[in-house]
């Protein structure tokens, strides 16, 4: 199969013919910056559910036909790359703001401009890993614009997580060809670990 026909089916299978429907895209400014978004569900009065992707800088949009289609008959879900991620990342440059509070603050505003766009009151937003910092801050912050919050990889302490992840990887049986690190060596990188910013997830 050639790349073109593979983006023909694929293009095939992302069809909603319903009348009710709604599929749409747009670049919309949130935070002085130009975002992508996707809006797509089988009927436009269906709940919105927004989609925080991980990464940072993962979009979930080149991999959502596999996952989302279902997702689509009772949601109208709402998917945007990130600042500086996927189709955002065309007007990304070196002073970027790229702080949490930046991330949640545009999530804010795609909401307010989703309100005014789709006439709803509350949407839902579902965090994937690094999404799901945005997310629950989101959630902890402005629980006046949800209905609900979900997440996928939910990540707690990304600092502790780091550091237990190498000390198990240290703890497990290494293959016979490949030296294990010395005691003073696995505590040196621990401490490198625990001492950088916390882990975003992915």
């Amino acid at each position: 199969m050639t790349d073109e026909t593979g983006r023909a089916v694929i293009a095939d299978l992302c069809r909603i013919p319903n009348p009710e429907a709604i599929d749409r895209t747009a670049f919309v400014e949130l935070g002085g910056v130009e975002q992508f978004v996707s809006i797509r569900g089988r009927n436009a009065d269906n709940p919105i559910l927004i989609v925080c992707h991980g990464g940072p800088a993962l979009p979930s949009l080149p991999s959502s036909w596999i996952w989302q289609r279902g997702v689509e008959d009772y949601f109208t879900v709402v998917n945007y790359d990130q600042r500086a991620s996927g189709k955002s990342a065309r007007t990304a440059s070196d002073d970027l703001d790229l702080t949490i509070d930046r991330y949640v603050d545009d999530l804010v505003e795609l909401i307010e401009w989703l309100q005014k766009e789709l006439g709803v009151a509350k949407v839902g937003v579902l965090g994937h890993s690094w999404g799901t910092i945005i997310g629950v801050t989101l959630a902890h912050r402005r629980p006046d614009l949800l209905w609900a919050y979900a997440a996928a990889s939910q990540v707690i302490c990304g600092r502790r997580t780091r550091s237990r992840a190498f000390s198990s990887r240290c703890a497990a049986p290494w293959p016979t060809r490949t030296r294990r690190p010395s005691r003073s060596c696995a505590r040196s990188a621990t401490t490198r670990v625990r001492t950088r910013s916390p882990s975003t997830g992915s």
